[in-house]
C-alpha cells in the first residue's frame, strides 16, 4: 500500500521521490531492505510512460543498525542497574558519562559529576599520590578501573562515607 500510494502521488504531483524504504521479498524468500531514488517520465504529450531511479540494497546496515540499536539497550540496562561507578572520560579528563549510581554512592546526579574537574573529583591527597602534575593526569588517562565486588570496594577518595565495620579483605571472597 505505502508503494502504491508514492507512486500514485509522484504522478499526481509529477515529481520523484527520494530515500523511501522498503521491505521487498526475494525470490529465494528471504527480504530485503531497498532504499529507492526514482523520477516518473512523461512523453511529449504529458502521459505517464515510466520512472527513471535507482534502488540501492540496505538490508545490511537496516540489520547492523538494529544490531546497534538492541546492544544500546542492553548497555544502558546494564549501567542503569549497576552499584558501581563507571565512568569515561575524554583525553582532557573530562568526564563524559558517568553510571547513574554516583547518586546512590556519592550523592552526586550525573549531571553534576560531569561537570566536576578531576581535582573536585578526587581528594588532594589521592591528587598527589605517587604521580605530579602532568604526569599524574597522563597516567590517569590512560587508567581504568574495575571493581567487581561493589559491596565490599571502599573509594580511596569517600572512605568516611564507607561503612566502618564493613572493610574488604583481600583473598577472602
Amino acid at each position: 500500500p505505502r508503494v502504491r500510494e508514492l507512486v500514485a502521488r509522484s504522478i499526481a504531483e509529477r515529481r520523484g521521490w527520494s530515500n523511501f524504504v522498503a521491505r521487498w521479498r526475494h525470490r529465494d524468500g528471504s527480504y530485503r531492505c531497498l532504499e529507492s531514488n526514482a523520477v516518473p517520465v512523461f512523453d511529449g504529450a504529458g502521459a505517464l510512460i515510466g520512472f527513471q531511479g535507482a534502488d540501492r540494497d540496505i538490508t545490511k546496515r537496516m540489520l547492523d543498525e538494529e544490531a546497534l540499536r538492541e546492544s544500546e539497550r542492553k548497555y544502558r540496562l546494564l549501567t542503569e542497574k549497576m552499584t558501581d561507578i563507571v565512568w569515561i572520560s575524554d583525553l582532557d579528563l573530562r568526564t563524559t558519562y558517568v553510571t547513574p549510581s554516583v547518586r546512590t554512592v556519592l550523592g552526586f546526579s550525573q549531571e553534576e559529576r560531569m561537570l566536576q574537574t578531576v581535582a573536585e573529583q578526587l581528594t588532594p591527597q589521592s591528587l598527589s599520590l605517587g604521580l605530579e602534575g602532568d604526569d599524574y593526569f597522563r597516567a590517569l588517562a590512560r587508567s581504568s578501573c574495575v571493581s567487581a565486588d561493589a559491596g565490599h570496594a571502599v573509594h580511596p577518595n569517600y572512605a568516611r562515607l564507607h561503612d566502618p565495620e564493613h572493610w574488604p579483605l583481600p583473598n577472602h571472597g
